[in-house]
């Protein structure tokens, strides 16, 4: 095994990134004015209709139950993003040097900075789908930590990356 360099070991990082951040949307998607979450990223942007409480009461009414195809599309690219990386990691480790492995490197972290920009542009999408469609609504609510740290780690990994790729090229000796 060859010994690892600064730029393996940050495309290393780049694919643990995008592991952690398929976790995330687990988290709290949506926030109100009052500092209520509601429902996680996943139920939202797939959705699954859930009760409104603030943690130990039921509030009444249900989240949406209508899916927010924006953040899915994000979700999509997320995770072809990772998988790229992952199969970039692989060919790395088993050796296999083809003239198109940056070119996969790049691909896999474009996706996933794209992916990360996305997730910050979908609260009208998520605020409709899980507040059942009332545009009124999109003012007094706002994305909670499943969709703003999912994007922010989305976007390191995605960096993290591009940083593998420019490394050799700019730390030649």
């Amino acid at each position: 095994m060859k010994k690892p360099s600064l730029s393996r070991l940050l495309v290393w990082v780049a694919t643990l990134l995008g592991f952690v951040t398929m976790f995330l949307p687990f988290a709290s998607a949506v926030k109100d004015s009052h500092g209520l979450t509601y429902s996680s990223a996943y139920s939202i942007m797939f959705g699954q209709s859930e009760t409104i409480s603030d943690g130990s009461n039921s509030l009444g009414g249900s989240l949406g139950g209508t899916n927010a195809p924006f953040a899915i599309v994000a979700w999509f690219l997320m995770l072809l993003g990772l998988v790229v990386l992952a199969a970039y990691v692989v060919l790395d480790l088993l050796g296999k040097n083809f003239s198109f492995n940056p070119w996969i490197l790049l691909g896999g972290s474009a996706l996933l900075i794209l992916a990360g920009i996305l997730f910050f542009c979908v609260k009208k999408n998520v605020v409709m789908a899980a507040m059942g469609g009332s545009a009124d609504s999109v003012k007094s609510f706002g994305l909670a930590f499943g969709f703003v740290g999912t994007g922010i780690f989305a976007i390191l990994s995605g960096l993290s990356g591009v940083a593998s790729y420019l490394c050799p090229r700019f730390l030649k000796k």
